[in-house]
């Protein structure tokens, strides 16, 4: 699939739902590519209802989890809804890398710490870092966009800032951040996370997953970062790297997680495991599992 033709599948998928749909434009340096945002109406929730952010694409070859929301978009709107939940979605992160089908964009730009380059670190010594592993003391963190850092940001992910910035970040309950991993070796298809807290509160969800895919238990990976970490028992990795689900844990998610299925997964089983993801939190906040 093409960005012309996920375009056209995402328009007609939403046209008719009672949604309201933006486009913006990521201007590179041959051309512009169109980015997309879709939630529910204001009016169709509550003012103050919990809301659901799902972001997905953010790597151009990564594309289960483009295709798993355009194909299912209409279903997690309802769901939400029924839920009492406002969702906002930002189904394609990178168009540009997605047409040309590489991890960032048509320009190559990959920025200074990646395209997933959202918050940073201060330590105690007054430096600033992108990825403090497992955790560890810092004395501030701050929007990678901040000018104080004087950060150089790819184009889609300034844009991503932007938008961001605008959300009602305050109700913030659940963020979901579908990928693929492309990277790291494999000797068969699996899947794993990344996710903060009460890890064991996603461990039904692990199960259903595994009925489609083997889970990643106890495997060291590395997926491109500084270096390699090992999942848990349940395929959780608990990383702060200063990623898009490192920034909404920060600002104060109860539910942060990424979705990662390994690419040679096939896609339909990749659409799958992360609907189940999507699903799944939709249900853990209709359950009040979104307090503090």
């Amino acid at each position: 699939m093409r960005l012309a033709e996920f375009a056209t599948a995402l328009r007609q998928t939403l046209r008719g739902s009672p949604v309201v749909v933006e486009e913006f434009a990521v201007q590179h340096r041959s051309q512009s590519y169109p980015f997309f945002h879709f939630a529910s109406p204001a009016d169709d929730t509550a003012a103050d209802a919990p809301v659901l952010l799902l972001t997905a694409g953010l790597h151009g070859d990564e594309r289960a989890g483009p295709i798993t929301l355009v194909r299912h978009a209409p279903a997690i709107l309802e769901r939400a809804q029924q839920s009492g939940l406002r969702l906002s979605v930002y189904p394609l992160v990178n168009p540009s890398g997605f047409d040309n089908n590489t991890r960032y964009n048509a320009d190559g730009d990959r920025g200074e710490e990646g395209n997933n380059d959202f918050l940073r670190y201060q330590l105690e010594d007054g430096s600033w870092r992108g990825d403090l592993g497992s955790g560890g003391d810092f004395r501030r963190w701050a929007w990678s966009c901040d000018p104080l850092l004087g950060a150089r940001l790819p184009q889609e992910t300034a844009l991503l800032h932007t938008l961001l910035r605008q959300q009602p970040l305050d109700r913030l309950v659940a963020a979901l951040d579908l990928h693929q991993d492309c990277i790291t070796p494999t000797d068969h298809p699996f899947a794993y996370h990344y996710a903060f807290g009460d890890l064991g509160r996603y461990v039904p969800i692990v199960r259903q997953v595994e009925t489609l895919l083997p889970v990643a238990r106890l495997r060291a990976i590395g997926a491109g970062q500084q270096f390699a970490m090992k999942t848990d028992k349940n395929g959780f990795l608990v990383r702060h790297d200063g990623t898009l689900t490192d920034l909404f844990h920060r600002l104060g998610a109860r539910h942060s997680v990424a979705v990662e299925t390994t690419g040679d997964t096939p896609l339909d089983v990749a659409c799958e495991v992360n609907l189940l993801w999507v699903e799944g939190l939709i249900e853990l906040v209709a359950n009040g599992e979104w307090g503090s």
